[in-house]
């Protein structure tokens, strides 16, 4: 079936594609997290609001990682990495 622009709506993208479920938020102590992102980090009983800074975060995380290499855990890499860029980023001296 061909689609033409009249047959997309935009409520209906929004709605598909919930924008909103990825937009970072700061969540305190310098953690910035996208409810997908906490979702994913549920999901492995890691939560944020247990943490001081986003540095001793990371740190847990990448324990966990390299202690179930074995394991594919690619939403949690995913997760790790963008909060380490994130920090990065944030944190670079200018």
């Amino acid at each position: 079936m061909k689609m033409t622009y009249k047959d997309i709506s935009l409520e209906r993208l929004v709605r598909d594609l919930e924008p909103r479920k990825n937009l970072f938020q700061d969540r305190g102590n310098g953690i910035y997290l996208s409810d997908h992102q906490i979702e994913i980090l549920k999901k492995y009983h890691f939560f944020y609001d247990q943490y001081s800074d986003v540095k001793s975060f990371i740190f847990d995380i990448q324990n966990y990682l390299n202690e179930n290499y074995q394991v594919d855990l690619e939403d949690l890499e995913s997760v790790v990495c963008s909060l380490s860029e994130f920090d990065y980023y944030q944190n670079m001296d200018k």
